[in-house]
């Protein structure tokens, strides 16, 4: 049995974001981003000195790599749609993510969904397999206060906001 996914107006103030993220042991965060063709939101290399969003440098050095990207979505109560153009992207780079798995790296597609209204999803149990086959793990967190924004995207727009991500 399959649900109908429709999609209306009345779920306005709905809104989540989507993240890619991907830590390393030492991998160079320029090479992800070219692997991927999106480039990130936050990325430092393992060994660079720590700074804060604004730049402002901080004691110390990352002890790993990150690279992450995300996309803000609003109007929509399927958040596991978003994930779709996410992990097409990813299975075009099956063997890079596979090696950099392999030597220790993580991959993950993170939700982060605002705890203000009740929203959920199922996601289909081939997204599922897929992800599995990357070794992507899926995260979801739940934020009391995510910012509200009157910008809106539907689910035909999802795939072209990610599109949209090429560098």
């Amino acid at each position: 049995m399959t649900r109908e996914r429709t999609s209306d107006n009345s779920h306005s103030s709905l809104r989540f974001y989507t993240r890619l993220i991907i830590r390393h042991p030492f991998c160079d965060p320029i090479s992800i981003t070219k692997e991927l063709g999106i480039k990130p939101k936050v990325a430092h290399m393992a060994g660079d000195k720590r700074k804060t969003p604004a730049g402002t440098l901080l004691q110390g050095f990352y002890t790993e790599t990150l690279w992450s990207h995300s996309i803000r979505i609003s109007g929509s109560r399927f958040f596991f749609d978003a994930m779709e153009p996410i992990v097409k992207r990813l299975e075009k780079s099956r063997d890079y993510l596979e090696k950099l798995t392999t030597d220790g790296g993580e991959i993950s597609i993170n939700f982060d969904l605002a705890g203000d209204e009740n929203i959920g999803d199922l996601i289909s149990l081939d997204t599922l397999q897929r992800i599995a086959k990357l070794n992507v793990r899926l995260g979801i967190e739940v934020f009391p206060h995510l910012p509200t924004n009157s910008a809106k995207l539907n689910e035909n727009t999802i795939q072209e906001r990610f599109n949209a991500l090429d560098t």
